[in-house]
């Protein structure tokens, strides 16, 4: 195993712990790294590469498009590079790993910056407030980075009370983990009612940060945040939660803008300013409208429907595939397979070539109608039906548990092991779940080992909640019942 560097500065908090029993502590600056337990197999270096962009968002980026064009990951089998649980006392699940310059970024009770090649823990950082729970432990959302900052926001459930300390948005330097700033939105009361936000997604763009949050309402809002000084910018309310309760997506940022699902529709923000660039002459269905959209080369994809009847039905709508142009929103091409009833469609994934998305019948969900295609991004024709959904590098698409040909859905092979679909960087594949972990190409599939906590070493806490005086914060407006809605 090669030798672990510590860049941070930091003074924080920096309790871990190796799996596997070795706890391997090197404090430099007041800091403190880990090792991560690696498989026999795994290599000791990885060359760096500066025209990857990597994996810089939850979605692979700020078009939200899941892939990574400059990834080749693993074409005929899978092993186990590195495996790391930093926090094995507890229970709390490790977010969606973000990765750039050999570095992989992972949000849980504490934020953790990662070696992409062993796993060694660089740096960590931990949120002043809110403090995690036994109910939900996860403080910190999957981040996003322009490549200098890493933005990641603070989420739980019990800041969405009055009594508890608000969720924030940090900037934080990605070689050392050092604070930049931190956004904290002082809540309005609205009708008696202190609109806590409690932050979930982040999107970096041109400049800004746009962050999402679900309130105390129980609506979502859009919070845009100026990279650079951590200023608030602008703020609107984009709906409601979701009737199954879930979150919104993080919006899509491009050409200056910010496209999010609002209140049924699709809406391009200028990024700058909030205001309304262009409204879509339609609606989105609304169970899915916290499902992500995605942008790229120029063009919005996502499913929608014109030209209905406002009281119709919306399970009776013609809903499809469209394409839009994201200077004004016209459509540029839509797609709906020869199907005479009304569909519901998943999140598109979109490559170089194609757009990948699932539909099933309205009135038969999960029916033989159901379908999985790939469609061309240049004019809307079928390419393939039995495509499959994940998250795509060099003509392959890769899934929780195996990868497939994106070219005719056609599986290559198992990984062996299973979690959410993988960040994809360079040739590795980097998950979250209840243990992050590395794969790497090889024959054959991946193991991974039963964990074993070691013991806890003695490492006093840095106070955490010490706060620059230059931190911005919004003030709420005493004379606006909703200061945050611009």
């Amino acid at each position: 195993m090669p030798n672990q560097t510590a860049d941070s500065t930091s003074t924080r908090r920096t309790l871990l712990k190796a799996l596997g029993g070795t706890a391997a502590l090197v404090g430099v600056g007041g800091a403190s790294s880990v090792l991560a337990q690696q498989s026999d197999t795994a290599s000791d270096e990885t060359e760096s590469n500066a025209t990857l962009s990597g994996w810089t968002s939850i979605y692979g980026g700020p078009g939200n498009t899941r892939y990574a064009p400059a990834a080749s990951g693993p074409k005929d089998g899978v092993d186990l590079r590195w495996i790391a649980d930093p926090e094995p006392e507890s229970d709390s699940d490790y977010s969606t790993p973000i990765v750039s310059d050999e570095t992989a970024y992972v949000g849980a009770r504490k934020f953790y910056a990662m070696d992409t090649a062993t796993g060694d823990i660089r740096w960590s950082f931990s949120a002043a407030e809110p403090k995690p729970t036994q109910e939900n432990p996860r403080t910190f959302s999957t981040p996003a980075t322009d490549g200098e900052t890493v933005y990641v926001g603070t989420s739980h459930p019990d800041a969405l009370r009055d009594e508890m300390p608000h969720s924030r948005v940090y900037a934080l330097d990605a070689d050392d983990g050092t604070e930049q700033w931190r956004f904290q939105r002082e809540p309005p009361y609205r009708d008696g009612v202190q609109e806590q936000p409690s932050y979930y997604a982040v999107t970096v763009g041109d400049g800004q940060i746009f962050a999402i949050a679900y309130t105390s309402l129980f609506e979502h809002l859009l919070v845009a945040i100026d990279a650079e000084t951590g200023e608030k910018r602008w703020s609107t309310h984009i709906g409601n939660l979701s009737i199954d309760g879930t979150h919104g997506a993080p919006v899509a940022a491009a050409d200056g803008k910010a496209i999010a699902k609002d209140e049924g529709t699709i809406v391009a923000y200028e990024g700058e300013t909030g205001e309304v660039a262009w409204t879509f002459d339609g609606a989105t269905y609304h169970f899915n409208a916290d499902w992500p959209l995605a942008v790229a080369d120029g063009t919005v994809y996502t499913s929608a429907v014109r030209d209905f009847d406002e009281d119709q039905n919306r399970r009776e709508r013609d809903y499809k595939l469209f394409a839009l142009d994201v200077a004004d929103g016209s459509v540029e091409w839509a797609y709906k397979p020869d199907i005479d009833e009304p569909l519901q469609w998943g999140s598109p994934r979109v490559d170089s070539e194609s757009v990948y998305i699932d539909y099933t019948p309205l009135n038969d969900l999960g029916g033989p109608e159901s379908a999985t295609v790939a469609v061309s991004r240049a004019d809307g024709t079928l390419q393939y039906e039995g495509a499959k959904l994940g998250n795509v590098a060099d003509d392959v698409i890769y899934t929780e548990d195996a990868a497939f040909d994106a070219t005719d859905g056609s599986q290559l092979f198992e990984y062996g092991v299973s979690g959410d679909d993988p960040a994809l960087y360079e040739d590795g594949l980097f998950f979250g779940g209840d243990r992050v972990f590395a794969l790497e190409p090889r024959q054959g599939q991946a193991t991974l080992p039963e964990p074993e906590p070691p013991a806890q070493p003695d490492d006093p806490a840095a106070n955490p909640d010490e706060t620059p005086d230059d931190n911005p914060t919004e003030e709420p407006d005493a004379d606006d019942p909703d200061a945050c809605k611009e």
